[in-house]
């Protein structure tokens, strides 16, 4: 990059200074996430005498114990560590000054790739419903599913709300 371009390249934060609330927005997400991966996301009961909680990483850790590799990696993957690079990268391009189409493709795949994250919370509503339906099992979803659901809801209004400041659009 020659020195003439280095010098008009100008970070997100740099080119729309009053939007405070991205940064503070993504660090919110990120403690969602956290949290949400260590509070309970469902209760099982079965029958009055079995009860247990599960959280996504105690969940993750049950599936690789019981043999289920694959499965526990991919929830790992997309539920953990996907979820935290997204955000990672998203305050990297909200800092890091560049040119506008080198921010827009990575914008664009850190918002494909972060769109995954989500599955985590459909595979635990399928759970739910699944063990639900056996009748000696209940199944009911616990407050760590909502609030990982909306920390992956707030890195998609950010994401998408980035993508439009990276455009040159301004509410």
């Amino acid at each position: 990059m020659s020195a003439e371009r280095r010098t008009t390249a100008k970070s997100l934060a740099a080119l729309n200074p009053g939007r405070w609330w991205v940064p503070v927005g993504l660090v919110t997400a990120l403690a969602l996430l956290l949290t949400g991966l260590v509070l309970p996301v469902m209760r099982v009961q079965k029958l009055i005498f079995w009860n247990d909680e599960y959280t996504i990483l105690t969940g993750v850790r049950a599936l690789w114990i019981d043999g289920q590799g694959f499965l526990a990696v991919v929830i790992a993957l997309f539920s953990v560590l996907f979820p935290i690079l997204k955000l990672g990268g998203l305050l990297g391009i909200w800092l890091t000054p560049m040119e506008a189409p080198r921010r827009g493709r990575l914008l664009f795949w850190v918002d494909v790739l972060g769109r995954w994250s989500m599955l985590d919370v459909f595979v635990v509503a399928v759970t739910v419903v699944m063990m639900s339906s056996k009748a000696a099992l209940d199944a009911t979803p616990r407050a760590g599913l909502y609030v990982f659901a909306a920390g992956v809801g707030l890195s998609m209004v950010i994401t998408m709300s980035m993508e439009q400041m990276g455009r040159g659009r301004r509410d």
